[in-house]
C-alpha cells in the first residue's frame, strides 16, 4: 500500500472518530441518553425504595422533592425498557414497596422506543433478555453513526425541523392579513373547545394504532408484573388523567381486550384515573396534566394508596 494511501486512511479514521466523538459529547440525544442513565443509577444506589414510578411522558414525577419515590419514567419509554429498569434494580439489591407502572391502553400500542439504546450500558453488565441483542452489538451502539436509533432520532429531528419553519413561514403570512400564526404556541385551556377536542382526538387515533398485536410486548408486560410480586413489591396499575376525545381515539373492542388482560394480572390494585380531571385548566396538552393536575393527582392517590406522595 503506498504511503499517500496510508495517510488518507489514517486522515479519514481521524476524522470518523472525531465527529462520532464529538456527536456523542454534544448532540442531543445523547445527552439525554446520560441524564436518563444517572436517574437509573440515583435509583440503583438506594437501599429501599418506598415508590417506584415506570411509565412513558404521561407519568409525571408527582413527588420531585420527595426522595423515597423513584421517577423512572421516560417520553417514549416502552414496555421493554421499564422491565429492564425493573429487573435491573432488583438485581441490584434494591428493595422496593410499591410500584405504579403504567396501564394504559396506549400503552400497548406496540411502538418501537428510541430509549431502547440508553440501555446499552446495563446489557453490556448482564445478558439481553429483551432485545436480544450481543453484547458486541451494544458496544457498537456507542458509536453515533452506526447506532440505528440515533440516525432515527436524526431523521426525525430534521423533519420536525422543516415542518417548523413551514410553519413559522406559514404563520407569518397569516399573520400579514391579521390571522393569528400558526406557529403561535397558546396555553392549552386558552384554546377553544371543539379545537381542543379535534387535536386531543387526532392525537389518541395515532397513539392507539396497533394496540394489543404486538403479543411479544404483552408477555414482557406480564412478565414485569410478575417479577415485581415475586419480590414481594406492591404492584399498582395506573391511568393518568387524560382528555376523554383523547381516551376515544382507543376503539371500545380494544380497551375491552386490554381491561381483560389487566384484570389477569396479579397486580395489587388497578388505579384509573383517566377520566378524573375535566377541567383543561389541569392540562398542559390533550394527555398531560400541568403542576396543578399532577397536585391533585398526587393527593388522589395519597388518598386511595396511602403511599407517600
Amino acid at each position: 500500500m503506498k504511503r499517500s494511501t496510508i495517510i488518507k486512511v489514517i486522515v479519514a479514521v481521524a476524522a470518523f472518530s472525531l465527529l462520532n466523538w464529538n456527536i456523542h459529547e454534544n448532540s442531543e440525544f445523547f445527552r439525554k441518553r446520560r441524564s436518563y442513565l444517572r436517574t437509573l443509577e440515583t435509583a440503583r444506589s438506594d437501599e429501599r425504595i418506598h415508590a417506584l414510578v415506570l411509565g412513558d411522558s404521561h407519568a409525571v414525577n408527582l413527588a420531585p422533592d420527595n426522595p423515597e419515590i423513584r421517577t423512572l419514567s421516560y417520553g417514549a419509554e416502552g414496555i421493554p425498557e421499564m422491565y429492564s429498569k425493573l429487573r435491573y434494580l432488583l438485581e441490584s439489591g434494591v428493595v422496593i414497596e410499591n410500584l405504579f407502572l403504567i396501564a394504559e391502553y396506549q400503552t400497548f400500542n406496540g411502538f418501537g422506543s428510541p430509549n431502547r439504546t440508553y440501555l446499552n450500558k446495563v446489557f453490556l453488565r448482564r445478558e439481553d433478555d429483551v432485545y436480544r441483542k450481543s453484547k458486541l452489538s451494544h458496544l457498537v451502539d456507542n458509536v453515533p453513526l452506526f447506532n440505528d436509533d440515533y440516525i432515527d432520532y436524526l431523521r426525525t429531528s430534521m423533519r420536525h425541523h422543516l415542518n417548523d419553519v413551514r410553519s413559522l413561514v406559514a404563520g407569518q403570512a397569516r399573520a400579514g392579513e391579521g390571522a393569528p400564526a400558526l406557529h403561535e404556541k397558546r396555553a392549552w385551556a386558552s384554546r377553544p373547545s371543539a379545537e381542543r377536542a379535534a387535536i386531543a382526538l387526532r392525537t389518541g387515533l395515532a397513539d392507539h394504532l396497533g394496540v394489543m398485536t404486538d403479543t411479544a410486548s404483552m408477555e414482557l408486560y406480564r412478565r414485569l408484573v410478575d417479577l415485581a410480586r415475586a419480590h414481594d413489591v406492591e404492584v399498582y396499575g395506573i391511568a393518568y388523567p387524560v382528555t376523554a376525545q383523547y381516551l376515544e381515539g382507543c376503539p371500545l373492542p380494544e380497551r375491552r381486550r386490554i381491561d381483560e388482560f389487566l384484570a389477569s394480572l396479579p397486580f395489587t390494585r388497578i388505579l384509573d384515573y383517566s377520566a378524573l380531571i375535566e377541567d383543561p385548566t389541569y392540562f398542559r396538552n390533550e394527555d398531560h396534566i400541568n403542576e396543578k393536575g399532577a397536585e391533585l393527582l398526587a393527593e388522589q392517590i395519597r388518598r386511595d394508596t396511602g403511599v407517600r406522595f
